[in-house]
Parts: structure tokens; sequence; C-alpha cells
């Protein structure tokens, strides 16, 4: 598990990202195999945590990077 945010590292629990990552994969699995690319990754990723969150595009602007690190590490796994 990537803990881009934090938060497991302050002491909130693992099972934090539960939802989001339930949900993130529920959209891959709808994903046609010739769609996924790392840029429809992170767009799947920005849609699951603007919805769960509510931020701003300067909040993900600042997560961009990291939501390209996981679809790229995703990307190289399932290649």
């Amino acid at each position: 598990m990537q803990d881009f945010l934090g938060l497991i590292t302050i002491g909130v629990p693992e099972e934090e990202y539960e939802e989001q990552v339930e949900d993130i994969l529920v959209a891959l699995e709808r994903l046609p195999r010739e769609e996924a690319t790392v840029a429809r990754l992170v767009g799947i990723f920005e849609d699951v945590y603007r919805l769960k969150f509510k931020w701003p595009e300067e909040q993900m602007r600042r997560v961009r990077p990291d939501f390209e690190e996981i679809a790229q590490k995703v990307m190289n796994y399932f290649g």
C-alpha cells in the first residue's frame, strides 16, 4: 500500500484507504484493457478521490505525481 497522504504514518488505521481501493478496483475492472494507460488510471484515481474528499483542483495537482507513480506501477505490473 502506498500511503501518499501520510495518514498511516501518523497512526490512522490501514483500512483508511479501503473504500477508495474498492472504488478504484471496480473502475479498473470496467476499463477495457486496450484503454488502460497511465493517464486513464490517473483519471480514475482522481475521480475517486475527488468524490470522496471533495478536493479542489489545486489539491489534485499536488497529488497527481503520486497518482502517476501508482498508475505506472500498476501498468508495469499488469503490462
